[in-house]
């Protein structure tokens, strides 16, 4: 389409001088750039005038409801300004000066831009429920004064509803109180831009998305963990309960936060705000006919904004009291590390479960003053584009040496100092995947298929992997086992063994194994240990031909020596990155 352009300003000797300057300039790599509504704020370079001036012509049209922009040094957002948007005239076209050394911002209008919406010398904006209050204009009906918009209201907020404001910067909007109106339906809205009057006529139903779901009950969270808005409670049922799992991540203190019917504030409870521990997950139970409100706790959240002294964790773990009735129904802390996009996307994630949960991410719970940082490796991993992201199942280990032992071995044996082991590795097994592995994918997003599930550990730790991995094929397909311990001599190394040549091929596995050169216990030497896992590799490439087999030169038994390498282990797992 044609664009005329009226000149405001003659300023020739000025505009002359600039002209000039521009064709003498030399040619050089853009240091400033202009982003704003004209160029949907992607970088535009500025021309290099010298002496660090810089200048760009640009046309505002109506792309936005306020036109408006700023000079950003290096196209990265590192160095902008102003601080606030610099405001313009929509439909004006501008001379952008910019003194790189004062910083000072010198403006020229020079035209106006009389095409396409800017043809309109009216704008009414339509902002409400089913575009998140943006600005979204409406279109002129021709030879009246009235402005109309379809638009779907789909339950995106508790209640449908709208005002018409003018030129889209709240300084006029109708109705007073907002227009309220029958959700999950799309209407044709009129305005009358002289009487103020609105028409809102029903098209259609929508029985799509939210809308297709059952109730006509809404209730709805608002509290400190969602900045106090609406958060749709789930019915259970056909049943007067509803319910809800938030996070708490000390977002404002105290934690609180009331059940509001319909989102609207006018019916609320409890009528003083529903205080809980901060940097915690709750399960939050309603019920709408006694008006009943129960939080059960189900985690400590440590990390981000929860972090403190006393630990030293990067993101967001949830650390789980969890039972465990193949052991006698003791409890078990479980420490579950998110992904570091989990809040922002809807995704569902692969699963790594691993072994000595406490050592895994914070060295304060660590049993040896070290940590395999985890928590550091994956949010890099994640931050460079080389993963997508996992939740990491950390299970702490039993609480001493002799239970330890004995949950992390599948066959009975005699240690040289502690005396016999009653092997219970079956029993833990059992609760990994019976116990553990249930709740884990009701709770977080997970995909719950073996193709995206793995089990890993170090030490004994790895002894367990093997063993838990093999035993349950059907729910895992990658193994990580981490300076392996499976001697003959003392716990009876070849058992495990005689059961990983027995596992079935037909469900394949990707399983990696190493051990250090100079790993120390008290009962072996550095020599047996890589003997041991040498064994170990020939056995597990009996049934599965994906075995990768590592001796570390100079590794030692550490959760140092752990940590440099676990970055590889997991894209190897997760990605078939070769080592």
């Amino acid at each position: 389409m044609f664009r005329i352009i009226t000149k405001i300003t003659q300023s020739w000797p000025a505009m002359a001088l600039l002209g000039l300057l521009t064709l003498l300039a030399p040619t050089a790599y853009a240091d400033w750039f202009v982003r704003g509504t004209a160029n949907a704020w992607q970088p535009q370079p500025m021309t290099d005038l010298g002496n660090g001036q810089y200048h760009l012509n640009l046309n505002f049209h109506k792309e936005e409801a306020i036109a408006r922009f700023k000079i950003d040094r290096f196209a990265d957002w590192s160095e902008s300004y102003p601080s606030q948007d610099l405001q313009v005239d929509a439909c004006s076209e501008y001379n952008i000066l910019f003194n790189a050394n004062s910083k000072a911002i010198v403006l020229e209008k020079v035209g106006v831009v009389t095409d396409g919406e800017c043809s309109i010398t009216d704008a009414w904006f339509y902002r409400g429920s089913s575009n998140a209050w943006a600005a979204t204009v409406m279109s002129a009906i021709p030879g009246t004064n009235n402005f109309t918009l379809n638009v779907a209201f789909e339950k995106q907020e508790a209640d449908a509803r709208f005002k018409i404001d003018h030129f889209s910067d709240w300084t006029e909007s109708y109705p007073a109180l907002d227009f309220r109106i029958e959700d999950c339906a799309e209407y044709e809205i009129v305005f009358d831009s002289v009487l103020k009057t609105i028409v809102a006529t029903k098209l259609r139903d929508i029985l799509t998305g939210a809308c297709s779901e059952p109730g006509d009950d809404d209730w709805f969270f608002r509290g400190t963990a969602n900045n106090w808005q609406s958060t749709r409670l789930t019915q259970i049922g056909a049943t007067d309960h509803y319910e809800l799992t938030v996070a708490f991540k000390n977002q404002a203190s105290p934690a609180r936060f009331k059940i509001d019917h319909f989102g609207d504030w006018l019916d609320t409870y409890p009528a003083l705000d529903f205080t809980v521990d901060d940097c915690a997950e709750y399960r939050i139970r309603f019920n709408r006919n006694t008006k009943i409100i129960e939080a059960d706790k189900l985690a400590t959240i440590v990390g981000d904004a929860c972090n403190g002294p006393e630990n030293t964790v990067l993101g967001d773990v949830r650390i789980l009291d969890v039972r465990m009735p193949q052991l006698g129904n003791i409890s078990r802390k479980v420490r579950v590390l998110l992904p570091t996009d989990y809040d922002v996307s809807e995704r569902d994630y692969p699963v790594l479960y691993m072994h000595d949960g406490h050592n895994l991410f914070d060295k304060n719970t660590s049993a040896f003053g070290n940590e395999w940082y985890a928590d550091e490796i994956l949010d890099l991993l994640y931050s460079t584009g080389e993963h997508e992201g996992v939740i990491v199942v950390g299970i702490d280990s039993a609480p001493n040496a002799q239970q330890r032992y004995q949950e992390y071995t599948g066959w009975d044996w005699t240690h040289p100092s502690l005396g016999f082991i009653d092997a219970k590795g079956a029993q833990h097994a059992a609760f990994v995947v019976d116990s553990l592995m249930p709740l884990i994918n009701s709770r977080y997003r997970t995909l719950t298929d073996r193709d995206n599930t793995g089990i890993a550990g170090s030490s004994m730790g790895a002894y367990m992997a093997i063993y838990t991995g093999v035993r349950y094929q059907t729910h895992f397909s990658k193994i990580a086992a981490v300076s392996l311990v499976a001697l003959d001599n003392p716990m009876n190394g070849y058992e495990l063994r005689d059961y990983v040549r027995a596992a079935d091929p037909s469900l394949p596995m990707r399983v990696y194994t190493d051990i250090g050169t100079d790993e120390q216990l008290s009962y072996t030497t550095p020599e047996l240990l890589v003997q041991s896992n040498t064994k170990m590799c020939g056995a597990l490439q009996v049934p599965f031909s994906e075995v990768t087999c590592r001796t570390i030169e100079g590794g030692q038994h550490n959760e140092a020596a752990w940590a440099a390498r676990f970055g590889d282990i997991y894209l190897h797992l997760f990605t078939g990155l070769d080592l």
